[in-house]
């Protein structure tokens, strides 16, 4: 969400490498990065990495989120705002079988690629929830006319 968040530390990852349905997807590592915004309390909940060794999340328990909004626990899991809760993705991990981050990159610039415009697609929706719960919709990329269709359509629901 590069219109309300600035990522330090962010290392790319993988998915798990067995014992999944979708194996070796490519993903970022949380645990270690940091991000400064004005708009988002980004709160990363990893409980193992991708070799199912348990992650220390410095005392906090990553369950208590998790037990109040999603307790099937499906990841990925996004609540912003306490107004809007997404379990899950927009788009099918399968979308990423076989690619590695630089291929990711190189999807999301072909404005042809199914993986390119899920992604934008889940982008712009995810901001407009966003914006929908700022007062001000002047930054952050909330003032593009997509974002605002969007916001008038979650506004109406």
């Amino acid at each position: 969400m590069k219109n309300f968040v600035t990522w330090e530390n962010l290392p790319e990852d993988f998915s798990a490498e067995k014992d999944e349905k979708y194996l070796n997807i490519p993903t970022f590592n949380f645990p270690n990065a940091s991000y400064s915004s004005r708009y988002v309390e980004f709160q990363a909940i990893e409980t193992a990495d991708r070799h199912f060794n348990a992650i220390d999340n410095g005392g906090r328990d990553p369950y208590a989120i998790l037990e109040n909004y999603n307790p099937d626990q499906i990841i990925p899991f996004t609540l912003i705002d306490g107004q809007f809760m997404q379990a899950g993705c927009g788009y099918s991990p399968k979308l990423f079988e076989g690619l590695d981050h630089d291929k990711v990159r190189e999807q999301i610039l072909d404005p042809l690629s199914a993986l390119g415009s899920s992604i934008k697609n889940e982008t712009a929706f995810l901001t407009a929830l966003i914006c929908s719960t700022l007062k001000d919709y002047t930054e952050g990329g909330c003032n593009e006319n997509n974002i605002k269709e969007l916001i008038k359509q979650i506004s109406a629901n």
